[in-house]
């Protein structure tokens, strides 16, 4: 069926009428108030689907859909002929016409002024109305008093106070205990909880807010953030300052959360993704996406060990990490991951012992780093730093080679000054027995233990010699030499000393990374480091760029691990209290202090 639709509306208290006629075709139209009709009657007198015209035998039929019903001449019906009645609905009128122009049909809807529409009968009477002002007069009261109460209220009182002193906030400012608490206007007008960072602060808002109505300066926030640094290098790289930036351009608060800092990688790509346009001395390469064009990690590994004053020194440089190309780290350990992996467990004073890697590992505070393997702690029950002498088992201290030799050296002194030595190298005078000294013996008798000055020379000259024998067994093969590197070094006098390299990894690989170990708990270690495949002690045991990404898919994988800019790299480059110190005393002080008084606001 194809419909001609010709709309007549009058306005209310005007004689101006007009009229449009639209084209509708379907074997039903139907009338209503939802959108979704064809003709959509905006009266809440009127049914969702109130009623359907249809083509009948030659006849242009209207038939009630909903339960208001039509009425034609006032009475109501379920079906109407629109070429001989006119059916009414709200304050819609419906009647045909011959058709025309093409159309099968020609329907006539006319609507009644807004103010000379029938009421429903549904809608009850409107009493309310002729007590009450206008809707129009309502609004505005109604408006007024809004912003009144949640602006003018707010505004005046803010303005009523004292207003800061022009220069930054002082230590002395934030140390005040006579804060004013915040009124109910001004928490109706806080747009969200601050952040447990600034909680301390949360009740002084002119702490921020130097003055009413304008943004957050930088001023107020390096006045406590004082020793915050740059994002780069300014001397390397001008065009990287911070003092045309805001600070609240990253770090927005209001919104809860731990930290008041921004995680969006976008923020970091306005600037990566062509970084020679910032700065075109930088060496970095584009960045848009973790998972898409992120550079391979560069650790910073000890490459070589030189000797200064005696001392040996690492020297530390940045590798890349290629896939496929195994690092390795000059550490100064001999020390095989998978020797102490085994299944079966490793051999230990107290027998077998299953170790892994939480035996020697464990992540300290934050996550970030791992506990320095101690061997006194972490080694020392199964590799014992004793010396068998005699019979005698003597423990030996760790880490400090002078004292190991002093020990040694004494030892074999009072051996050989005691004679009765077995040694087929000894001498005549250092394998004599000689009786102890008792006391109340005469003179003569003691006399008669005593070695001649020569004798005392080739014994002495004999114990030092076994010493230094001893010292090349421990330090190069048997104690220190079993996990340590250990070279013989010439001491100022000219002789040779022995020096152990002591352990010599890098607290931190990725420098210019944050990794944090905690989120990973649930995850084995050998997830990630190959530690039972690795049979060199020199091995780098961590995993690679495609590591990481088989989880952190980046920004268009919503279903993989965050892979934002700031999950693993800190903006600012020192790694420093966020506070300066004076701040930072006050700050954790009534911390502290809010702590021991948890209700006291």
């Amino acid at each position: 069926m194809k419909l001609l639709l010709v709309t007549i509306r009058k306005r209310a208290g005007s004689d101006e009428v007009s009229k449009r006629e639209t084209i509708l075709e379907g074997s039903e139209i139907h009338i209503g108030r939802a959108v979704s009709m064809e003709i959509c009657l905006p009266d809440i007198g009127v049914d969702y689907q109130h009623a359907t015209v249809e083509m009948r035998d030659g006849k242009l039929m209207m038939k009630a859909a909903g339960v208001g019903g039509i009425k034609v001449d006032g009475a109501d019906r379920d079906e109407a002929d629109l070429g001989t009645d006119s059916v009414k609905i709200g304050r819609f009128t419906f009647r045909g016409e011959p058709a025309r122009d093409g159309a099968d049909a020609v329907m006539v809807m006319e609507e009644a002024a807004a103010a000379e529409a029938p009421t429903h009968k549904r809608r009850g009477k409107r009493q309310l109305e002729n007590v009450l002002p206008s809707r129009r007069m309502l609004a505005w009261v109604f408006s007024l008093t809004i912003i009144g109460v949640f602006l003018g209220w707010p505004m005046y009182d803010v303005m009523q106070r004292e207003a800061p002193a022009s220069e930054p906030i002082v230590v002395e400012g934030m140390a005040r205990t006579d804060v004013p608490k915040p009124t109910i206007m001004e928490i109706a007008w806080t747009s969200g909880p601050i952040s447990q960072a600034h909680s301390m602060i949360e009740n002084d808002c002119a702490a921020c807010h130097q003055r009413p109505f304008e943004m957050t300066t930088n001023n107020a926030c390096l006045a406590c953030h004082a020793t915050t640094q740059n994002h780069a290098d300014t001397a390397q790289h001008p065009v990287l300052s911070l003092e045309n930036s805001r600070c609240a351009s990253c770090h927005k608060e209001h919104n809860g959360g731990l930290e008041p800092t921004a995680v969006a990688e976008t923020a970091c790509f306005q600037c990566h993704s062509n970084i020679q346009s910032v700065s075109p001395n930088s060496k970095f390469p584009n960045i848009t996406d973790f998972d898409v064009d992120h550079p391979p990690f560069k650790l910073a590994l000890v490459q070589t060990v030189e000797q200064a004053d005696g001392m040996l020194e690492p020297q530390v440089q940045r590798v890349t990490f290629e896939p496929n190309k195994p690092l390795i780290e000059q550490s100064g350990l001999k020390f095989p991951h998978n020797k102490h992996l085994q299944a079966g467990g490793v051999k230990s004073p107290r027998g077998m012992e299953q170790l892994n890697c939480a035996s020697c590992h464990e992540i300290l505070p934050g996550g970030k780093l791992m506990r320095t393997v101690d061997m006194e702690r972490d080694c020392a029950r199964c590799h014992q730093m004793t010396f068998n002498a005699a019979g005698i088992e003597r423990t030996l201290p760790h880490a400090n080679e002078d004292e190991v030799a002093r020990i040694l050296e004494n030892y074999y002194i009072a051996a050989a000054l005691e004679g009765g030595v077995t040694s087929e190298t000894a001498p005549e005078p250092v394998k004599r027995k000689r009786k102890r000294r008792i006391a109340g013996q005469n003179t003569n008798e003691q006399r008669a233990v005593a070695l001649s000055d020569n004798d005392r020379g080739i014994a002495i000259e004999w114990a030092r010699r076994e010493a230094l024998v001893q010292m090349d067994t421990i330090f190069g093969v048997r104690l220190c030499g079993t996990c340590h590197e250990a070279q013989k070094f010439p001491d100022e006098a000219g002789v040779e000393r022995w020096r152990v390299q002591p352990a010599l990894i890098q607290r931190q690989w990725m420098v210019k990374g944050g990794f944090a170990h905690d989120p990973h708990k649930a995850m084995e270690c050998t997830s990630c480091h190959e530690a039972p495949k690795s049979e060199r002690s020199n091995d780098v045991l961590m995993p690679d760029l495609a590591s990481c990404q088989s989880c952190h898919k980046g920004s268009d994988e919503p279903d993989g691990a965050r892979a934002e800019c700031v999950t693993c790299h800190e903006y600012h480059i020192d790694s420093r209290e966020p506070m300066s110190p004076e701040h930072a005393e006050i700050f954790h002080a009534r911390a502290s202090e809010r702590q021991q008084s948890p209700k006291q606001k």
